[in-house]
């Protein structure tokens, strides 16, 4: 949560060609083979005999349908490159996202001979003594690695159990070339009564930490007792030893990590304890993990962290730290004891819980810099918007009881930051949860609430904020028509997330030349009016508009004109390029449909 929230970074060591498309067509082969087929005929490298298609990963909502695949060289699979394709409920295509090297510099690389030299080695014993972690191996995988551009046969060693989720990349000789911690940081059911925080004791009594108002080294002291809430808990019960339990259908208490204290149970249906008292916090998250689930189940998204979650109130070995593990896709949370008990505020809690619904959602890992940071934005997000559900004091300060105080300076979600001025995550976290919370004074937070849930499903290993941003306004599109399009549109833009046209900041237009202006263009990216090409005087030339492949899509002569309407009709959704030709001065513009 402060320190190592997303253990899953990767640099690559080889130009990743990631390529985002927008494909305006309908499957008409529906299966997982159809749709591998439609990709492998549909772009660019992909259909070679020695190039194939593993499918690795799908998850629907209600309104759209997401297909992840692995791309694989004579049938074994290239290391982190990926193609996602997203469809809604006709199988329309909404998007397609391509994450994959240069498959060029494969075409002399002899898989086999490489397989067979691996064969004739015992590699776990050459590492044995290198890797703390080999006797907790579950699965090994050869995988085609770059590295300086050339391809290599790794074996991927990866281990798991409640407290650790990592795994090795390991060559022919033993070395290993990368250690990836993939941690992300930060029976019969009945009712209990049980005491917690909503969301945290400052928020509650509108004050800032200091004076009387501070952690006192876990003390019960006397200014909290009005911060209680009194719930009713649901949990579970054991007829045959007449035992409650912090036990539900979403999250489960155990003791995995230092420091060791037992669940708390009873015999009784009473858990009333106060944060001196190891069982405070461990009411504290199953009562805020079970409010979200609920809530986001109400608003259609029933479908993430089904299997429940495992989590360890008083962990950390004692340090102001928090983290998500996914644990072989048996998921845990594991909260730190130092500073303020991590488990104390919902907005920690939440945090953390997020990082396990965007895993949920998408079943990615080995994240790019930027892709962390969002996972970071999303997570602080939902945080957030559950918090400022509850009470508004201080919204804008996440973590008002964790953070904001001498142990750590918390994160907040108003800043005023621009995007392209960072590359921290958690500066990028604090773009994007800005962003998102400045569309949720608008919109409210069921609406906003709903927009993240569905995008998130987009995403993939290197997902930028604007192409995040992107996948917000289609999930508007599907969810709501796109009426919320001008809001969104003005707050992506006011943190450079989107440029002036609504579209992603790397697609720069330029909207006046010596030549023309440019009038309209987000109404014609919206499909709705044309685009407005305005010359200074009557004047003689062409235009021409090509696809980014290319692609002649329109091309026109004009004679002696002052303006030119150009229809949206024809254009698929994507990014094309206008070429105007007047005399023999040549001016190029980027637009868009989408």
């Amino acid at each position: 949560m402060k320190v190592i929230l997303l253990g899953f970074l990767l640099l690559f060591t080889v130009p990743l060609n990631a390529q985002l498309y927008s494909i305006n067509k309908k499957l008409e082969n529906k299966s997982i083979e159809g749709i591998k087929q439609f990709l492998i005929a549909e772009l660019d490298g992909l259909n070679q005999n020695d190039i194939s298609l593993e499918f690795t990963f799908s998850k629907h909502t209600k309104h759209s349908k997401h297909f992840l695949f692995t791309v694989c060289f004579q049938n074994v699979p290239i290391y982190n490159h990926t193609i996602k394709i997203s469809l809604d409920n006709q199988f329309n295509i909404l998007s397609v996202k391509k994450e994959c090297p240069n498959l060029a510099l494969l075409e002399s690389y002899n898989v086999e001979n490489e397989l067979n030299k691996w064969n004739k080695k015992n590699i776990d014993q050459t590492i044995l003594s290198k890797w703390n972690d080999i006797q907790l191996v579950k699965s090994k995988q050869h995988q085609i690695y770059f590295e300086n551009e050339k391809p290599q046969i790794v074996l991927q060693l990866t281990a798991w159990n409640q407290s650790l989720d990592e795994a090795i990349l390991v060559n022919l000789d033993g070395v290993i070339l990368k250690e990836i911690n993939y941690a992300r940081y930060l029976i019969k059911d009945t009712l209990v009564a049980a005491k917690v925080f909503k969301p945290d004791p400052l928020t509650t009594l509108n004050k800032l930490y200091g004076g009387i108002y501070i952690d006192n080294n876990d003390a019960n002291d006397t200014w909290m007792n009005s911060a209680y809430f009194t719930v009713n808990l649901p949990i579970s019960y054991d007829n045959s030893n007449q035992t409650f339990s912090l036990e539900n259908g979403f999250v489960r208490v155990e003791d995995f990590e230092s420091p060791n204290i037992s669940p708390t149970t009873n015999v009784i249906p009473d858990f009333i304890f106060t944060r001196n008292q190891p069982g405070f916090e461990e009411c504290n998250i199953v009562y805020h993990i079970t409010q979200f689930q609920n809530y986001i189940a109400s608003i259609g998204y029933d479908t993430l962290l089904t299997g429940g979650i495992t989590a360890d109130a008083h962990g950390q070995f004692g340090t102001d730290n928090s983290v998500f593990m996914r644990n072989g896709g048996n998921p845990t949370l594991s909260f730190g004891t130092g500073g303020v008990d991590d488990a104390e505020d919902a907005d920690v809690i939440i945090h953390e819980y997020c990082h396990g619904i965007s895993w949920s959602a998408n079943g990615n890992d080995n994240f790019s810099n930027e892709r962390a940071g969002l996972d970071e934005g999303l997570a602080d997000y939902f945080a957030t918007s559950y918090s400022r559900s509850l009470n508004t004091y201080n919204w804008q300060n996440m973590f008002s009881w964790d953070g904001h105080n001498p142990f750590w300076p918390g994160r907040i979600a108003n800043t005023t930051a621009n995007y392209g001025t960072t590359n921290d995550i958690y500066r990028l976290g604090e773009i994007w949860n800005s962003a998102m919370s400045a569309i949720s004074t608008n919109l409210g937070n069921t609406i906003t609430d709903r927009l993240m849930l569905e995008s998130l499903h987009f995403f993939t290993n290197n997902t930028t904020l604007p192409e995040a941003a992107m996948y917000v306004l289609k999930a508007d599109s599907l969810l709501f028509n796109g009426i919320n399009t001008p809001t969104i549109c003005a707050h992506f833009q006011l943190r450079n997330i989107l440029n002036s046209s609504c579209l992603p900041v790397s697609i720069a237009e330029i909207q006046n030349s010596s030549l023309c202006q440019l009038i309209n263009t987000m109404g014609f990216a919206k499909g709705e009016n044309p685009l407005a090409v305005i010359f200074q005087n009557y004047t003689k030339g062409s235009y021409t508009i090509t696809d980014m492949t290319g692609k002649i899509v329109s091309h026109e002569r004009f004679t002696s004109i002052k303006s030119i309407a150009i229809s949206p009709e024809k254009f698929h959704l994507g990014i094309y390029l206008l070429t105007l030709k007047i005399g023999t001065q040549t001016q190029t513009f980027k637009i868009a449909k989408w």
